[in-house]
């Protein structure tokens, strides 16, 4: 991509110079070291100081990190896209991007003046040099002496092990309260920061994603820390991080750090894309689940269920007690703790308006809602009973008869009848439970013509509705039970097909909810709604016992003994725990 580098400097006299470089590149790369694109000198610029990455319609700059940073607008970045007239500053450079005729640049103004001023300065200093007065300490000298003598002191006292506590640097969080009189258990060596094998000593979590460890092993700069987002010694406030530009560090440039993960990118709070759901796919497919976003024109539910929302929200319906208006909590039920709706079950949802009676003689007989199998067996058992009722041999046996001299006996009921009889009844009425009537009215049913005895003729394609339509997502209903059903479930009186997909999109969220300290809206963050890991069972090997969490918060257990003291308060094998 073309990019041009203009330099514009005023002369003594007022007049100005102006020299320009064009570079045809992508990446640019800003410091003192000879590989840079664009050289600067100075020893607050580091020799890879900052890359600029242009595209057709953007330009980024990110600090790479530099000793003194980079600034744009007065704000210290790590990485941010950049706009036409933004001031960015890099040691003593100052930068204006430009953008003329479609071609990115900056524009570097410089003074003939100050350079005279800066080598003035460097002749003064020249002149410094000559005096004897240079060679003798200076009282600022013997200063920093003394405070290396007296520094050197307090770096000796964690080493011998008493009065630990003069190092805490502020108060420690709720959670490791247990552990506040154990600093070893999270500092395992003196003057080395926590590492993360101290933290998965206690802790079981998940990766945040599959694909960071090989994040962390193509970019092993970056520094991927627990610490880095659990910071503790402030308290409550930084153990758990939440701020948004934390999380838009990586996922804002995703495909750069890690390409082919088929995650978006999301640079910004307000940048995220339309939400996506999983969509289950057919049996036999690569991947159970596809994500869709809400915005696809394809986007359907594959549910195989026949259920017309518009039809169960009309007043006055016939139910098993009388006319019912139904609710929406009526069949999307929460849970106890109100967070998620529980599965659909056809007893405790359906069966109060949608009855499985099958024959009048029978009455308040119901099929069970199972597999086909089982239901023809049930009314295979149903009229057997009923047939042996009718011909009355339950009732009378023919040892108990006593026929009359002369009279041949009574015959008995065909046996080969009763079969034929039961089976064709069974059939009959299976038939019109999966063709014509219950099973029919909400399932998608398959003839099965070759079925053996003690088989359904039919087979019913299982609904699998998803238990969760966004599985990445946490979200909880009742911290939303003021909202109407209908304020984010748009539309769904209007909905007469199951592949209507009734879900909300992020601008419904957008209505209520904003990045932070916004008049009328709820502060969200990352974390609102997705979480950073996942809690896994603790190994049997971490666990302590009572007596061991107690002794080390009444202080009597002492981290700053010695290390294999240390060693036996975590458990053995912690320290090669991979990280």
């Amino acid at each position: 991509m073309a990019f041009r580098y203009v330099t514009e400097t005023v002369n003594k006299n007022g007049s100005k110079e102006t020299s320009l470089k064009e570079l045809d590149q992508s990446e640019i790369l800003l410091g003192r070291g000879a590989s840079s694109d664009i050289l600067l000198t100075g020893r607050l610029v580091s020799l890879r100081h900052a890359q600029l990455v242009v595209g057709a319609e953007s330009l980024t700059i990110q600090d790479l990190e530099s000793l003194s940073g980079v600034r744009v607008n007065d704000q210290l970045i790590t990485k941010v896209e950049l706009h036409r007239g933004d001031v960015v500053k890099i040691g003593n450079y100052t930068f204006t991007v430009t953008r003329d005729d479609g071609v990115w640049g900056v524009l570097e103004r410089r003074s003939d003046l100050a350079q005279e001023e800066d080598a003035e300065a460097v002749i003064d200093g020249q002149v410094k040099k000559l005096s004897f007065q240079s060679y003798i300490p200076s009282f600022t000298v013997l200063s920093v002496i003394l405070s290396l003598v007296v520094v050197g002191f307090f770096f000796a006292a964690p080493l011998s092990g008493t009065n630990i506590r003069s190092w805490n640097s502020g108060p420690i969080s709720n959670a490791h309260k247990m552990i506040e009189n154990d600093c070893g258990q999270c500092h395992a060596e003196a003057f080395t920061r926590v590492r993360d094998a101290e933290c998965m000593a206690c802790h079981s979590m998940s990766d945040h994603a599959p694909s960071l460890p090989a994040l962390v092993e193509k970019h092993p700069t970056l520094g991927f820390r627990c610490a880095s987002c659990h910071m503790e010694h402030n308290g409550d406030a930084g153990i758990i991080a939440t701020d948004v530009k934390l999380c838009a560090d990586c996922h804002g440039g995703l495909d750069s750090l890690l390409p082919g993960t088929g995650t978006p990118e999301i640079p910004s709070w307000h940048a995220h894309p339309e939400f996506r759901v999983s969509v289950p796919q057919p049996v036999g497919a690569e991947q159970p689940f596809k994500k869709v976003s809400l915005d696809a024109s394809d986007l359907s539910d594959p549910t195989k269920l026949k259920l017309n929302h518009q039809i169960h929200l009309e007043p006055d319906l016939a139910g098993r007690d009388g006319l019912v208006t139904m609710q929406c909590q009526d069949c999307h039920e929460p849970t106890d703790d109100l967070h998620e709706i529980k599965p659909i079950n056809f007893e405790r949802h359906c069966s109060d308006c949608h009855s499985l009676e099958y024959d009048e003689r029978l009455p308040g007989q119901s099929v069970p809602h199972g597999s086909p199998d089982v239901v023809y067996n049930y009314l295979y058992a149903q009229y057997a009973q009923l047939f042996l009722r009718k011909e009355g041999v339950e009732e009378e046996q023919p040892s108990s008869r006593r026929r009359m001299p002369g009279r041949t006996e009574a015959r008995l009921p065909d046996i080969e009848f009763s079969r034929a009889s039961v089976n064709e009844q069974a059939r009959n009425t299976e038939e019109a439970l999966f063709t014509r009537t219950a099973c029919h009215l909400c399932h998608f049913v398959t003839d099965m013509p070759d079925a053996g005895a003690g088989e359904s003729r039919y087979a019913v394609e299982s609904p699998a509705i998803p238990q969760k339509w966004m599985p990445d997502s946490t979200f909880n209903h009742g911290a939303h039970q003021e909202v109407s059903c209908e304020s984010c479930h748009v539309d769904v009186r209007k909905s007469e097909k199951t592949t209507d997909l009734l879900l909300p999109g992020k601008e419904n969220c957008y209505q209520c909810h904003a990045e932070a300290h916004v008049a009328g809206k709820v502060d969200s963050a990352c974390v609102t709604c997705h979480s950073y890991h996942k809690p896994l069972v603790m190994e049997e090997d971490k666990k302590r016992t009572i007596e061991r969490i107690l002794m080390t918060r009444s202080g009597s257990f002492q981290a700053s003994a010695s290390r294999s003291s240390v060693g036996e308060s975590r458990p053995q094998g912690s320290e090669s725990r991979p990280q």
